[in-house]
């Protein structure tokens, strides 16, 4: 599954799949061929608190998402969200 979708538009001309509002399940674990990485970064263990989780979008970045429940700390890639949950 991709990153971008016909949701909202960026100057690049891309689409977010989520939006502002969005409550997300974050993945039970991290993807399979990944070195879990998030924003190009290793995940802090401190993140791992969030797997499984259900989050609000915050913000859209170009690449990331933040999140309201840890206070906008970590950038969450496309591959670290489930889902869309209602």
């Amino acid at each position: 599954m991709g990153w971008f979708d016909a949701s909202a538009t960026y100057s690049s001309g891309k689409t977010p799949k989520y939006k502002v509002g969005d409550k997300v399940k974050i993945v039970d674990y991290p993807p399979r061929n990944s070195a879990f990485m998030i924003c190009d970064k290793p995940v802090e263990s401190e993140m791992g608190k969030w797997l499984g989780k259900v989050m609000t979008i915050k913000k859209v970045e170009e690449r990331c998402y933040i999140m309201k429940e840890d206070n906008g700390r970590w950038a969450w890639t496309p591959s670290l969200i489930e889902k869309k949950v209602n």
